[in-house]
């Protein structure tokens, strides 16, 4: 687990935490400033998990003397897509219950 990751779990664990606190106060403001700190969590969570797959991927290619790399902005660029989309359609279903 790299430094993003662990920033990404913390800031979403803070911002749940506020979510928690104002809908049982009845304060909207701090329900939605927590929602949102909770999905800003999610996303520096997955921006870790990216980092930390393209680093493994580079030290792969270095390992097996891989060095070309034609192509691979499309194909993180397709990662980061496919991942961000997971994360809005998992959200969506959990307002929807």
């Amino acid at each position: 687990m790299n430094r993003k990751q662990v920033e990404g779990h913390a800031k979403e664990a803070k911002g749940k935490a506020k979510e928690v606190a104002g809908k049982e106060t009845g304060d909207k403001s701090t329900k939605y400033k927590g929602k949102a700190e909770k999905h800003e969590g999610k996303a520096g969570t997955v921006l870790g998990d990216i980092n930390d797959s393209d680093a493994r991927e580079d030290d792969d290619k270095e390992k097996d003397g891989a060095g070309d790399t034609s192509g691979n902005a499309e194909k993180h660029g397709k990662k980061h897509e496919t991942v961000l989309s997971n994360i809005n359609d998992s959200d969506a279903k959990k307002t929807k219950n």
